[in-house]
């Protein structure tokens, strides 16, 4: 696996690792499964998605 390094705004970092320790995940773990469900679905879902 490839390490990157991304920019998060303080605020949206904050809420995202409270959001994956109360679902049980790691933050890394909470990313890589956006991504996945992104790259692997149909481009109709990806348009509902990010409202293109």
């Amino acid at each position: 696996m490839k390490n990157i390094t991304l920019s998060i705004p303080e605020d949206i970092l904050r809420r995202s690792r409270e959001y994956a320790k109360k679902h049980g995940v790691s933050l890394n773990q909470m990313v890589r499964n956006l991504l996945s469900q992104t790259i692997t679905g149909s481009e109709e879902d990806w348009r509902k998605i990010w409202n293109v």
